[in-house]
């Protein structure tokens, strides 16, 4: 070969190399075109042998809606939890208020109020005797001063028509965010027959007035601290700290005077006896915690040793957990406590801090002497 030809083959397969390149170039950029305009085409025209894609199919829609459906059932009680957490910790509050609203009063007035206060001779009409309660008499210390002196009458009975105002008024400090039964209105069915007879604003918590075993009246260990003729069954070291309040209740040779507590008074000790217990609403609403009215038990109740006295807001396991023997167990139940918390209620202590008092508390042991502020049995709370 010679030495031009050898040339020339060399220069031939540069160019050759060259128009290899220069064509793979446009191969891959006429292949970037197609991909381009089929990318392009696709948005309009549907490539052949297969289907347009534009929605969800029936089973995966309803795949979703299962998964969302169990996340939610998941996720409810969680959030149903949180929310009661919240209105417990309110309702504590609430009961921490009126807790130390009764320590200021003490300090103002050496003593505790009563549960209520009844006039002498008139004790047995119950539009006509019952004077202030203890949520009445706590009001100047609970930030409602001017309702205090604008519409609550000294000396006049709750019944009276110059109470109307105020025995219809919420108090937002009385009323526990679990309770379905605040801001109403109910007319009481026991007592309230004055004419004519007025609705009373509800609440949720209500006085502890004492310890009894039932409400056969005038037998030994039963009969009430909330009314004035029904007490002299009971021995006196059982009584609480808001009790009724009065000289000379009663009849006859069952006549006793009694005065309002005081720290000297709680021999037991003010961390061991409760002064207020959660009472909620049950489906009896007559029965309803009220607390201007004085009459009965609807602004205080009292400590049993059954298994019942923590289901006042649910009258069926109420009675099913009280004895038929010592009254009538609606009469038990209409004086129990009891929460639509879970699991128990908050309970306020005379030293003004406040506890939950779960549903599984021995009653006979623990309960009964938290409520009495004299009986030497004091007790220790789990």
């Amino acid at each position: 070969m010679s030495k031009w030809g050898g040339g020339v083959n060399c220069i031939g397969s540069r160019i050759i190399e060259a128009n290899a390149t220069e064509a793979n170039a446009a191969d891959t950029k006429c292949a970037a075109n197609d991909a381009q305009n089929s990318f392009v085409c696709s948005e309009f025209t549907a490539p052949s042998g297969s289907a347009i894609r534009s929605a969800f199919t029936l089973v995966e829609l309803l795949v979703v809606i299962a998964i969302i459906g169990i996340l939610i059932a998941l996720l409810l009680p969680a959030v149903q939890a949180a929310r009661e957490a919240a209105r417990r910790m309110q309702c504590s509050n609430n009961m921490k208020q009126i807790a130390l609203a009764m320590h200021n009063y003490h300090d103002s007035l050496g003593c505790f109020p009563a549960g209520k206060v009844v006039q002498k001779g008139k004790e047995n009409a119950p539009d006509d005797g019952y004077m202030a309660t203890w949520g009445i008499a706590i009001l100047p210390f609970c930030e409602q001063m001017s309702l205090y002196e604008d519409k609550y009458v000294p000396n006049e009975s709750t019944s009276n028509t110059c109470h109307d105002e105020l025995t219809k008024t919420f108090i937002p400090t009385y009323n526990c965010p679990s309770d379905p039964g605040i801001k109403r209105l109910i007319r009481p069915s026991w007592g309230n027959t004055g004419s004519p007879a007025h609705d009373w604003a509800t609440a949720s918590y209500r006085g502890i007035a004492g310890r009894s075993t039932g409400g056969t009246v005038g037998s030994t260990n039963q009969g009430w601290f909330d009314l004035p003729n029904e007490h002299h069954g009971l021995p006196s070291k059982w009584i609480g700290i808001l009790h009724i309040a009065g000289e000379n209740l009663g009849s006859g040779t069952n006549k006793k005077s009694f005065y309002f507590e005081t720290f000297q008074t709680i021999t037991d000790g003010t961390s061991n006896s409760v002064v207020i217990a959660e009472a909620h609403i049950s489906e009896e609403t007559v029965r309803a915690t009220v607390w201007t009215y004085g009459y009965g038990h609807f602004t205080v109740s009292h400590a049993l040793p059954y298994a019942g006295t923590f289901y006042h807001h649910q009258r069926s396991i109420c009675k099913a957990g009280m004895p038929t023997t010592f009254g009538s167990q609606d009469t038990l139940c209409r004086r129990s406590v009891g929460a639509y918390h879970t699991s128990g209620s908050n309970i306020g202590l005379g030293d003004g801090s406040v506890r939950f008092l779960s549903q599984t508390t021995d009653p006979a042991n623990i309960w009964v002497r938290l409520a009495s502020i004299g009986d030497g049995d004091t007790v220790t709370l789990p």
